[in-house]
């Protein structure tokens, strides 16, 4: 006489276990396409989104570049206010990238080679600042451009993914001053925080003692793609039919 078999519950309950706890993005925020973020095709061929990402520890902004808007979430991820950036005679760019500081979004412009301040509560455009020629003797173009901006402990950083200097100082200190910092040969500043440095190479990031994927986004986002909040690692994703926050585990 046959016996049944045993129910396999148990082992079901351990593989389930295991795959909660595996290195899988986990999601923070999700929204399809054309509903507070939007895809716009533009004459070169390119699609324009997000801009970028930025979080203040206690609200994280993002930049929908296709509208020209920032939009606010919480630490949940649940969103907040819709900010409508005012024009600075450019289409909806603002800048490549930005940061939130003293109660102001602050882009940098690599087109006119400035920052651009906006108001956090009205998105009205406040001041421009030119850039100081730091980085201008450089032989590499690519190391040239300024289009990236970080703050780490109050200081403002500018540079790209290759160097950046406390802004302060590069107003008034040649290359060679203090202040200045670049990333390893052959990678690429990912995120720089207060805390630590993450650093890009192909599409592992390396740091904080760890190296992990980034996860790939099929359209291209210009600014920070990452962010930490309470300790975590969080990546931006422009997918073919939704925007996504993961965390990294």
């Amino acid at each position: 006489m046959r016996h049944p078999q045993k129910s396999l519950k148990y082992p079901i309950f351990i593989i389930c276990i295991m795959t909660l706890c595996s290195g899988s993005p986990q999601l923070f925020f999700e929204q399809k396409w054309n509903q507070d973020f939007h895809l716009r095709p533009i004459e070169s061929g390119d699609t324009l989104s997000i801009g970028g990402i930025f979080c203040d520890g206690s609200s994280v902004f993002i930049n929908d570049r296709a509208a020209g808007t920032m939009v606010v979430l919480n630490r949940q991820g649940k969103k907040t206010a819709t900010v409508v950036l005012e024009g600075i005679g450019r289409d909806t760019y603002c800048g490549d990238d930005f940061i939130v500081k003293d109660s102001s979004f602050i882009f940098v412009n690599s087109v006119d080679k400035r920052l651009e301040y906006f108001s956090l509560a009205s998105g009205k455009h406040q001041a421009s600042q030119p850039l100081p020629p730091v980085l201008s003797s450089y032989p590499r173009r690519s190391w040239r451009i300024i289009d990236r901006i970080e703050v780490a402990g109050g200081a403002v950083l500018v540079g790209n993914a290759h160097l950046l200097f406390d802004l302060d100082s590069g107003m008034t200190k040649s290359i060679a001053g203090d202040g200045m910092l670049e990333a390893p040969d052959g990678e690429r500043f990912a995120l720089v925080n207060k805390g630590f440095r993450l650093y890009q190479k192909g599409n592992t990031l390396k740091g904080d003692g760890k190296s992990r994927p980034l996860p790939l986004s099929r359209y291209a986002i210009p600014g920070k793609r990452l962010f930490s909040l309470n300790g975590r690692l969080y990546a931006i994703i422009a997918g073919a039919q939704s925007m996504k926050i993961v965390e990294l585990r």
